[in-house]
């Protein structure tokens, strides 16, 4: 069990086995992600795995004020599908930087395949004619054979928005 924050406060989920989806945050709204294995005085106690601790970006930490528009594009030769994603980030600073605000925007589409296939059981069954590891052959002998072959094909299609405002004084 994980114990996950963002920007100091904790992550939970509705989800029965209490697994926070990380891949609901994009990667551009992220400064930071700190990973504890072995936790020391100073850290959270709460956690029997990991501490990882996710931090946004904060205007006032930028050198720079940022315009920013990014555009992706990715093709899956299992799926047979194009997708993309297009973000834009905003920043400025205002009194002498002692304010700031920030914006981003993330729109993503994402298509999965997953070909898998399962053999669940084995028996043993007779079998008349083989060959062994040199290739001689052999007679009247036994062999493991697959019983239960399972074909299983997995499709997912993701589309995520995102808007993420920040403002820091």
């Amino acid at each position: 069990q994980n114990v996950i924050t963002l920007n100091g406060a904790t992550l939970t989920t509705a989800d029965f086995n209490q697994a926070v989806d990380l891949s609901a945050f994009s990667s551009d709204v992220l400064s930071s992600i700190n990973v504890v294995k072995t936790p020391s005085a100073d850290h959270d106690e709460g956690s029997l795995g990991a501490s990882i601790r996710l931090s946004t970006v904060k205007p006032l930490d930028i050198k720079n004020d940022v315009r920013r528009l990014t555009l992706q594009g990715r093709y899956n030769d299992f799926s047979e599908t194009s997708d993309h994603k297009l973000s834009g980030t905003f920043s400025q600073k205002f009194a002498d930087d002692t304010i700031g605000f920030l914006i981003t925007a993330v729109d993503e589409t994402s298509s999965i395949r997953r070909d898998q296939m399962n053999i669940d059981q084995y028996q043993v069954t007779d079998v008349y004619i083989a060959r062994d590891l040199e290739g001689n052959i052999i007679s009247d002998t036994s062999a493991l054979v697959p019983n239960a072959i399972q074909y299983s094909l997995f499709t997912n299609e993701r589309n995520r928005q995102g808007l993420d405002t920040t403002l820091q004084y």
